[in-house]
């Protein structure tokens, strides 16, 4: 799914029709030091984990919903938009102004 750069949806703050730059969410770099990843790094490796707990015919989905980062122009102003189901989101070049 291609998404323009540039998009003009209704703001929370302002309260009118602005032009929003679109960024992608993205997961942050891993901490090694933080409390829980030093756990899981002990005691990661005990138990089957709840592999085997649930019926395996399960369905999983493919694809996810892209989480989607919306700053106002006019105030800077930041929401976060979740977007429609699909496998790969790519962010175009095109500009509204």
């Amino acid at each position: 799914m291609k998404l323009p750069s540039q998009i003009k949806k209704s703001c929370l703050r302002c309260k009118t029709h602005q032009i929003h730059n679109l960024k992608k969410i993205t997961k942050g770099k891993i901490k090694p030091m933080k409390w829980s990843n030093r756990q899981k790094e002990r005691y990661g490796s005990r138990g089957n984990i709840g592999r085997y707990s649930r019926n395996p015919c399960e369905r999983v989905k493919l694809s996810k919903r892209p989480h989607i980062l919306l700053t106002c122009l006019n105030c800077n102003f930041n929401s976060n938009h979740t977007g429609r189901r699909n496998k790969k989101l790519e962010i175009t070049k095109k500009k509204l102004i």
